[in-house]
């Protein structure tokens, strides 16, 4: 059993029940005792909160004896979107367990509740002083809400964005160090110390008999060797933290967080099949939390103006290096760089709601572009549109026109402002084009379908990867399924595969890269221009040619993949390495540029290249060849 305890239980019969439990069996008598004597009895009624969004998190956990309480999340848009139910058995608080700062969720009573309460620093005290009852409470607790949390989020991924996801999904390997310091069980303290400074790292691995036995920290030096004088020479075996705790590299950042507040440590071994991986430290992981996504996309909720929403966004591209720095990969931080980027956009628009009033009748603000697909990196050119309600004949077509063209004009000024640059080719939602009711956008649609052009073509790259980011989402819902039903594509499909001819090979006859000359007589390559976007509008002509509702690249490739789309099925493999390589190297250069202060752009210095860079960018640029070759034939170009 989990955990069923009477309401009417004295401290006997409850020790008992408890002591029966799956989660509390291990406890020896003098912890259940110590147990007993801490849990509180509170009852709350149906309609109270017991946890609020936003508010500070709650400093105790709730064993459930009687009632129920549901588990819910409130989106940007004031969507309420459910995620779980606690009932008899269950726990109410885990978040808390490893949260500090606001609550993440809604926690409210659906029948009155009669619960045991716990303190956190009670039952962290338990959990030091009994490793397997922080075993069972992560494997029966933790893992079941985690699996249930991430469910529901990836089911409502469309109300609810992926930055609130990012510390319950997120693996610990995604922030591990794996270039750590560690040393031998039979080195000397000055040669942990040597590792340590080495790679500037908090933390060395002693290694022995092929395993860890045990951990040194910039703490222990200072209050074992410094402080009482140690001889550099002493053995590490004498200072070492023993044993060494450690979690699997499939773990969540979530319940790596409870079992270092748990255990009271801040670092944790990282192993993969039981063998070393890396190590990770607290700071990294409330890092999630504090310092990058969670807490930064809340200080943008927070602003009141456009010009300190504007010196906030400049933080955006720092977040980014540091993400890279820790070992993220470019496209999970080109996924939290667009949602920050979003709730920059959302904020400026709620600012000129508060400016000209509410709009007159339903509308959603579209991303478009790169933008639209979520794989922005830095700050690029905007990209955006409105869609806005077809009128009846009760509406004025001018003030309905007039409100828009305000607002947009008002949001994309400010873009400007917060560091976004205006499109050079004006795809934006002050332009008319780009701000029309709903019917007028399905006429832009079915003209590139049934007469296609040059500017058609040029448009598409932009126009088809449109999401909804602001107000009536399903107004841009709607409108792509508008796109995928329309049957004539065939001519349109067949005059965009001769524009991706048109870019052609970004390697000359030589097998050598084409590149320009900068004013140093250097190489400079147009990684985006000769090589990632034609690879993106590629995958893109297949997804409008199938019909697919997905934005993004990498979920067009697995959407290809499931239908099995006979060019994707071929060479998916080929596709992800390059497009996964492609950003992580642009990602890293306009890093590098960035820190230098140099301007960020796609152009990257081929001599810059390692050996293995040089060698994956040109199998990229050779999978580019294969890809229009088969366009070729596909299409008979």
């Amino acid at each position: 059993m989990i955990l069923v305890i009477d309401q009417q239980s004295d401290a006997d019969s409850l020790k008992d029940i408890l002591s029966r439990s799956d989660i509390f069996s291990v406890l020896t008598p003098e912890q259940l005792d110590f147990l007993v004597d801490r849990l509180v009895l509170k009852s709350y009624k149906k309609g109270e909160f017991l946890v609020k969004q936003g508010e500070p998190v709650i400093k105790n956990i709730k064993f459930v004896v009687e009632g129920s309480a549901k588990v819910f999340v409130t989106s940007d848009t004031g969507d309420e979107v459910d995620v779980d139910y606690r009932c008899k058995g269950d726990i109410i608080g885990l978040l808390s367990i490893a949260t500090e700062g606001d609550s993440l969720v809604n926690v409210i009573v659906v029948d009155d509740i009669i619960c045991y309460e716990l303190s956190k620093e009670e039952l962290y005290q338990l959990f030091k002083n009994n490793i397997n009852l922080l075993d069972n409470f992560l494997n029966i607790y933790v893992k079941k809400y985690l699996t249930k949390v991430s469910s529901e989020f990836k089911q409502n991924a469309l109300y609810y964005n992926s930055i609130e996801r990012f510390f319950f999904t997120s693996l610990v390997s995604y922030v591990t160090n794996v270039n750590y310091p560690y040393v031998d069980i039979n080195a000397t303290v000055a040669e942990a110390g040597k590792q340590m400074s080495l790679k500037n790292y908090s933390a060395c691995v002693v290694i022995g008999y092929g395993r860890p036995m045990g951990i040194i920290t910039d703490k222990d030096l200072r209050k074992k060797v410094v402080a009482k004088s140690l001889d550099y020479s002493t053995p590490v075996s004498d200072i070492m933290s023993a044993p060494v705790y450690s979690v699997e590299d499939d773990v969540t950042c979530f319940e790596a967080i409870v079992k270092m507040i748990s255990l009271g440590v801040h670092h944790l071994v990282v192993t993969n099949n039981d063998a070393v991986f890396g190590v990770i430290d607290s700071e990294s992981l409330m890092n999630l939390q504090t310092s990058s996504p969670l807490s930064f996309a809340k200080e943008i909720e927070m602003q009141n103006s456009v010009d300190k929403l504007a010196e906030l966004s400049g933080k955006i591209i720092s977040i980014s290096s540091t993400m890279y720095r820790d070992g993220l990969r470019a496209e999970s931080i080109t996924k939290v760089v667009s949602e920050l980027n979003d709730r920059v956009l959302r904020r400026i628009i709620d600012l000129g709601i508060e400016k000209y009033g509410n709009p007159p009748v339903n509308f959603c603000w579209i991303a478009m572009g790169s933008e639209g697909r979520k794989e922005q990196t830095f700050k690029t050119d905007q990209d955006n549109g409105i869609i806005y309600e077809d009128l009846d004949d009760s509406k004025d077509r001018k003030e309905v026109s007039e409100y828009f063209s305000q607002l947009a004009i008002f949001v994309n000024d400010s873009l400007v402002k917060c560091g976004f640059p205006p499109c050079p080719g004006n795809y934006m939602a002050k332009n008319p084009e780009w701000c029309q009711p709903f019917s007028k956008w399905k006429k832009y649609f079915d003209k590139f379908f049934s007469t296609p052009t040059n500017e058609a073509v040029l448009k598409g790259q932009i126009i088809f990867d449109f999401r909804g980011v602001y107000g009536e989402r399903m107004l841009a819902c709607d409108l792509r399924s508008y796109v995928n039903s329309i049957k004539n594509k065939a001519l349109f499909v067949n005059f965009m595969a001769r524009g991706f001819l048109n870019y052609g090979s970004p390697l000359n006859f030589f097998g050598s890269f084409i590149t320009e000359k900068d004013e140093n007589g250097d190489d400079l390559f147009d990684i985006k221009k000769r090589v990632l976007a034609p690879l993106v509008g590629i995958i893109r002509l297949f997804a409008i040619e199938e019909g697919l509702r997905s934005v993004s690249t990498m979920e067009r490739i697995s959407d290809l993949i499931k239908i099995r789309h006979k060019v994707v099925l071929e060479y998916h493999r080929e596709i992800e390495h390059a497009f996964n390589f492609l950003l992580d190297l642009r990602m890293k250069n306009q890093i590098i540029q960035y820190v230098s202060g140099k301007e960020v752009n796609n152009l990257i210095n081929i001599a810059n290249l390692s050996s293995i860079e040089n060698r994956n960018l040109k199998l990229a640029c050779q999978l580019l060849e294969k890809l229009q070759d088969t366009l070729k034939r596909r299409y008979v170009l």
